[in-house]
C-alpha cells in the first residue's frame, strides 16, 4: 500500500518532520526565555534591516506553503511578522501570504488527497453544508470572520462545495482582514515589550497596540455569540 503512494503525499509529513527537528534543537540548546525570545527579535530585525526586500518575500513564501500545509499554529506567524515588519507592511504580507496558501489549498481540495482529508473531517463538513448551499458568498464571509472552524479546513470547504475560485479570492481577503490586523497588531504591541529594556510594567505591557489588539481578537471570538443573539431577537 505504502509503494502506491504519490512522493508528494510524503511532503507534509517531511515538513512537519523538519520544522519540528527545527523546533526541538532550538528549544535544547537554546531553552525559552524572555531575554532568548529578545535575543531573537534583535537577530530578525537586523535582518529585516540588511535585507529589506529578501526578508519580506522569504516570509511570504514560507507563510505561503505553511498555509498550503494546513500545519497549526499560522497565528504565531502573523504575531511574528507584527514584531518584525511595521504596519501596514506586516497587514498586507500576512493577508498577501494567508490568500496565496488558502488558494493552494482550495485547489488541493480538489484531488483525490483533498478528498481523503475531508472525508476525515465529514460530520464537520455536514454542518457547513447547509449554509453554502444556501448563500455561499455571505456564509464564506461569516465564516472568515468569525473563529468557528479552522482556516484550513473552511478553504477546503469552499472547494468542496464548489465555490468558484474568485469569489474565494475575494471573500477571504475581505474576511481575514479584520483578524490578520489585529494578529499583525498584537505582534506589533509585543516588539514594543522586547525592545523596551525596562522592567515590564503594567503601562509598558498594556501599551495601546497591545490593547487594542487583545480587544478586537476578543470582539470577533465573541461575533458568533452576539450574531446567534441578534438573529434569536429579531
Amino acid at each position: 500500500m505504502l509503494k502506491n503512494l504519490k512522493i508528494s503525499t510524503w511532503i507534509p509529513v517531511a515538513f512537519m518532520a523538519i520544522l519540528f527537528g527545527v523546533i526541538y534543537c532550538f528549544a535544547h540548546f537554546n531553552p525559552i526565555s524572555w531575554d532568548n525570545v529578545r535575543i531573537l527579535h534583535q537577530h530578525l530585525t537586523q535582518f529585516l534591516h540588511s535585507h529589506s526586500f529578501l526578508t519580506p518575500l522569504l516570509f511570504i513564501i514560507f507563510y505561503t506553503f505553511y498555509t498550503a500545509l494546513a500545519l497549526p499554529g499560522v497565528i504565531v506567524l502573523s504575531v511574528l511578522a507584527g514584531c518584525i515588519f511595521k504596519q501596514p507592511f506586516s497587514f498586507f504580507y500576512v493577508l498577501i501570504a494567508a490568500t496565496l496558501g488558502g488558494s493552494l489549498l482550495f485547489f488541493m481540495a480538489r484531488t483525490a488527497f483533498g478528498y481523503f482529508l475531508l472525508k476525515k473531517e465529514r460530520p464537520m463538513l455536514d454542518r457547513l453544508s447547509k449554509g453554502f448551499h444556501q448563500d455561499p458568498i455571505h456564509y464564506l464571509l461569516f465564516l472568515r470572520l468569525t473563529p468557528l472552524f479552522p482556516f484550513w479546513f473552511v478553504n477546503m470547504a469552499a472547494a468542496f462545495f464548489h465555490v468558484p475560485f474568485a469569489t474565494f479570492v475575494w471573500t477571504t481577503l475581505i474576511g481575514i482582514a479584520p483578524a490578520v490586523f489585529f494578529n499583525t497588531q498584537a505582534g506589533h504591541g509585543l516588539s514594543i515589550l522586547l525592545e523596551n529594556s525596562d522592567p515590564v510594567t503594567p503601562e509598558v505591557l498594556f501599551n495601546p497596540h497591545l490593547t487594542i489588539a487583545l480587544i478586537g481578537l476578543g470582539f470577533l471570538a465573541l461575533l458568533p455569540l452576539l450574531l446567534k443573539k441578534f438573529k434569536i431577537r429579531a
